[in-house]
């Protein structure tokens, strides 16, 4: 057999150049970047080596410093030209020796790198709707994977009659009621989803009888995952959707939960999201506060390029 490998080395990153017109790498300078429009950047080297075994036969390749990218260089920083020089030389080099850097060129224009601000993942988060919505509360989550990076988005709403409490889930096109989601996860007695939700105020317990009552016409875990398997965004055969429902409900919840993660503990974490809407829904604890900067993160730079890679 032939088997094929590639393996990435040392990585190099030279000082901040240009190739010329007539082919020569040089080194240059913002102001040259800036005069001519340039981009002051340099290329990412990696050591690539190839492994093979062709026929029985092993072989190797090396490939030194071979170019993947070109990555703009921040001013002042440890790949700047300007890094190394006296205060004269940066006069001499056209800048003004006061300049603290911390920007890029691209293009010859001046740019700068900002964070992004995003609301936090992994956390349930109750808004409050407006008076005209079908929904009085949602109750939401981004789930967002360590491993795969990929992210999917939970909620749980009550419906501004005060009497529907639904999930969205993903992949599944319309709203499944609460009750029913327990149900597929395999806790389909009355005692168990009450026991997940676990809110124990008489005022949650009719919330609660609410629940139960919407997924009575489920009994088994079986008809569960049938009823989800209905409403999945792609068509799929009658006799696949138990177990297409099941995937849905056992790998695409809660991705942040990781790999390892049992059915219970989604099943807890979906009682916690109703516990929390429902907690809302009666007062006892405010709605989360979307401009707060507790809820929010900025990815900066480091973050961003990393996704990027």
């Amino acid at each position: 057999g032939s088997t094929y490998q590639v393996t990435f080395g040392e990585v190099y990153v030279p000082y901040a150049n240009i190739i010329d017109e007539s082919r020569k790498v040089t080194r240059i300078v913002p102001q040259d970047a800036r005069t001519r429009n340039l981009a002051y950047d340099t290329p990412v080297c990696v050591d690539i080596t190839e492994d093979f075994v062709e026929d029985g036969v092993a072989g190797r390749i090396e490939h030194k410093r071979v170019p993947i990218a070109r990555i703009p260089i921040m001013l002042r920083s440890c790949r700047c030209n300007l890094t190394n020089m006296t205060d004269d030389q940066r006069i001499k080099a056209g800048e003004c020796p006061y300049d603290n850097g911390g920007y890029f060129v691209m293009k010859g224009n001046e740019r700068v790198l900002v964070g992004q601000i995003r609301r936090v993942n992994n956390t349930v988060f109750v808004f409050e709707q407006k008076p005209d919505n079908k929904f009085k509360y949602i109750a939401e989550i981004r789930s967002m994977s360590e491993e795969t990076g990929h992210s999917v988005l939970v909620q749980a709403k009550i419906g501004s009659n005060d009497r529907t409490i639904i999930f969205s889930l993903p992949y599944i096109k319309e709203a499944i009621p609460v009750g029913v989601v327990f149900k597929a996860l395999g806790f389909t007695t009355d005692a168990e989803i009450a026991m997940l939700i676990g809110s124990h105020t008489e005022k949650a317990q009719a919330y609660i009888r609410l629940i139960l009552r919407d997924c009575f016409f489920v009994r088994t875990q079986e008809e569960a995952l049938e009823y989800i398997g209905r409403f999945t965004l792609h068509i799929v055969a009658k006799e696949k959707r138990i177990a297409y429902a099941w995937q849905v409900v056992e790998t695409e919840l809660f991705p942040h939960l990781g790999v390892s993660a049992t059915i219970k503990e989604k099943a807890v974490f979906l009682g916690h999201i109703v516990h929390r809407l429902l907690e809302t829904s009666m007062s006892f604890r405010p709605c989360d506060d979307i401009d707060n900067y507790t809820n929010k993160r900025i990815d900066d730079s480091g973050t961003l390029c990393n996704d990027l890679f």
